[in-house]
């Protein structure tokens, strides 16, 4: 995902603010603080947000716990679908972006 907003903004100046605006609003909905369950959110908010199951994915072999198969295939699945996403506009433009920045 880093390479389509990297890619995005290097073409277009304006978009730099509200990708830190975005993720800013990200990291407030993100447990990245608290556990999941210490929120005072709805779970399916932390269920539907992918910034939630790589930070647990980090966290819970740090506090001792075993990773989920749920998780881990969540994991995964957002590799696939983001590297896909990620190849099509790189491939297409990458002779275009060193002119963009």
């Amino acid at each position: 995902m880093g390479l389509i907003v990297a890619i995005l903004c290097g073409r277009f100046r304006d978009i730099a603010p509200i990708v830190g605006a975005v993720l800013q609003i990200g990291f407030f909905i993100t447990p990245v603080m608290l556990s999941p369950k210490l929120q005072r959110v709805d779970p399916w908010i932390v269920d539907i947000n992918p910034f939630a199951a790589l930070v647990e994915l980090v966290r819970t072999p740090l506090m001792g716990n075993e990773i989920s198969p749920a998780l881990l295939h969540l994991s995964l699945l957002c590799l696939v679908v983001g590297s896909g996403l990620a190849a099509a506009p790189f491939v297409r433009y990458r002779r275009q972006i060193v002119y963009w920045v």
